[in-house]
């Protein structure tokens, strides 16, 4: 029951963001740069958390297509072109300075208040762009495990696998997570790292082997570097701050903290 003039005023924002969503999300199908693959179908539920793998600034574009639903989405200070910040403040964006504890907390009370009122949110529990050669999934901040049992909402997984050389990306949404009051925090933040792994290695089986042998440095550092120039706003030494937990063990393919 909406009572207050700011709660009327927060209502129809949220409504006249819904209204616009479809136009951004066309302008994005319009602007794509591969060819978007569904895996599998997303679990059919309103209000929750998605925790989305994060690869290129394509995540958040595609991420809006294969939900087909607004999200508001937790974003690291950084800098964007105008028209990527038009259209992330006309779909609803939560800033956090990622230095600034002050401004983490304000971000997961907005999230939590946002959860709240039924909306979703989309979180990439990475941190920061996986700038690595051999993880599937980066270490994850568990901020987001907190945020879901203070709420209530389930976590559902979405992961991003690209191929630059097919010109193609798969998407593969993952079984929703609930967090009780009682779970270990450790604990819950692994198996939702897990559960995203898995999801891109049952996407990889499905191609053909490659040896790693065959993949050389070269190879790497080209793929790294035309993923930056995608987009060169992006500070790559500022980001790669943010990669938890791979300054002592860079090279292992799972990391837990």
């Amino acid at each position: 029951m909406l009572n207050r003039p700011t709660d009327r005023i927060q209502y129809f924002s949220f409504r006249l963001r819904d209204k616009l969503f479809p136009i951004l999300l066309n302008i994005i199908k319009k602007d794509k740069v591969h060819e978007l693959r569904l895996k599998n179908e997303k679990p059919d539920l309103e209000n929750v958390i998605y925790a989305v793998s994060h690869y290129s600034c394509h995540d958040f574009k595609y991420a809006s297509e294969v939900i087909g639903k607004r999200c508001w989405v937790l974003v690291g200070k950084q800098r964007f072109d105008m028209v990527s910040l038009i259209g992330l403040r006309l779909n609803g964006i939560i800033w956090a300075d990622r230095n600034n504890k002050y401004q983490k907390k304000r971000a997961v009370k907005r999230i939590n208040k946002l959860l709240q009122l039924g909306e979703n949110v989309i979180i990439f529990p990475e941190g920061t762009w996986n700038m690595t050669h051999s993880l599937p999934i980066m270490p994850l901040y568990w901020g987001i495990i907190d945020i879901a049992r203070e709420t209530k909402r389930p976590i559902v997984p979405l992961v991003f696998d690209y191929e630059y050389a097919g010109g193609t990306c798969s998407a593969m949404f993952g079984q929703p997570m609930y967090i009780r009051a009682d779970d270990e925090k450790l604990d819950k933040i692994n198996e939702l790292r897990d559960e995203m792994c898995t999801l891109l290695w049952l996407n990889w089986e499905k191609k053909p082997l490659i040896h790693r042998s065959d993949v050389s440095q070269e190879m790497w550092k080209k793929e790294l570097d035309y993923r930056l120039g995608e987009y060169p706003l992006l500070d790559a030494e500022y980001e790669k701050s943010f990669m938890r937990g791979l300054h002592q063990n860079e090279n292992r393919v799972s990391v837990h903290r």
